[in-house]
């Protein structure tokens, strides 16, 4: 009888070792097949060695980027009450006339103009969106150049920009004259620095070759 009662415990007592439970209720079973490694159980418990060590967990659910992704600037279009700057080369190969579809809309610089102050605008060529559009091509001259306020008619009816600076590429370039402020039909309030047929208020030679145009104004 004592023999058959010690077979019964012994079994018991080895059953009982093979399950463990936390606080939480979660669970973690002993892997024959791992060398005896807690594996992590369907409750998220992370998985230890036999020493209690929380072991390095697989990489392959991290996102990866595909080594051929080109990622690109953001590109920025002009909402009602935004400063930018309206611009095309001679070529009109690089413009930006406020919408996130033209080729200097990346990176483009505006200014939420909100009453009297001083603001910048500025576009750019050097971003990976202007190339990937464009090739390797280099802005030069002018076509077109203007600060505009997108519905400034409407928002500032009496108001005026003037111009504190003109800088090509950092470089502060000077001006041929002072630029009057226009409302124009589109309802956005203007400055012309420069027109083919018109406005020439800047020096073409100073745009010969270009990456950055950047503009500091005030609105008073």
């Amino acid at each position: 009888m004592k023999k058959f009662l010690i077979l019964l415990i012994i079994p018991v007592l080895f059953c009982s070792c093979t399950r463990t439970g936390s606080s939480s209720g979660t669970s973690a079973d002993i892997d024959a097949t791992n060398g005896g490694l807690l594996v992590e159980d369907a409750h998220g418990t992370d998985a230890t060695d036999e020493n209690g060590n929380i072991l390095s967990q697989p990489e392959t659910t991290r996102p990866r980027v595909p080594a051929d992704t080109v990622i690109v600037e953001e590109q920025f279009a002009a909402e009602s009450g935004d400063a930018f700057l309206m611009i095309a080369d001679k070529e009109w190969k690089a413009q930006y006339f406020g919408k996130n579809s033209d080729n200097l809309a990346y990176d483009a610089k505006l200014g939420r103009v909100k009453g009297d102050g001083n603001y910048s605008v500025k576009v750019t060529a050097d971003t990976t969106g202007f190339r990937k559009e464009t090739g390797e091509y280099t802005p030069s001259g002018l076509k077109f150049m203007a600060v505009a306020v997108k519905n400034g008619k409407e928002l500032l009816p009496n108001k005026k920009i003037t111009v504190n600076s003109v800088k090509v590429d950092g470089k502060a370039v000077n001006l041929l004259g002072v630029p009057p402020t226009t409302f124009e039909s589109d309802g956005s309030m203007r400055i012309i620095f420069y027109s083919e047929y018109d406005e020439k208020y800047v020096n073409t030679d100073d745009f010969s070759t270009w990456s950055s145009i950047e503009v500091e104004f005030s609105v008073i």
